[in-house]
């Protein structure tokens, strides 16, 4: 009512993006933390919303800065939401070295030194 008819204009577009956010939370096969509190702060949202239809919630500072935040977090997207990364096979592990492949030279210098067990009594 205060902001006139560009305000109004501006109050469909957030409910719009506020609902169509909706299923994007909801939609991700992976379930975090972050889920969980964007779920949350969706909820708070959602409860300053209906306080701001009947009461001036939204004229006070401290409420301002609340929602702002709670809205900055359920509007908030991950890296890994925007572009899904395919799954890539583990790289190949590198055989280990055998002094018997070894050149003469390179076994006479290698500074590994054969010992007993000497857990082997």
């Amino acid at each position: 009512m205060e902001g006139g008819i560009i305000a109004g204009i501006f109050i469909l577009i957030f409910l719009a993006l506020y609902v169509s956010r909706w299923t994007k939370v909801l939609k991700r096969g992976e379930w975090r933390t972050l889920n969980f509190m964007q779920i949350g702060a969706g909820i708070g949202v959602f409860a300053m919303i209906l306080h701001t239809f009947v009461d001036f919630n939204l004229h006070i500072p401290a409420n301002q800065i609340y929602f702002a935040f709670l809205a900055a977090l359920f509007f908030y997207q991950s890296d890994n939401e925007t572009e899904p990364t395919p799954v890539q096979a583990a790289p190949e592990a590198p055989k280990p070295l055998r002094l018997d492949t070894l050149p003469v030279q390179a076994q006479k210098k290698s500074y590994v030194v054969k010992s007993t067990n000497p857990f082997a009594d």
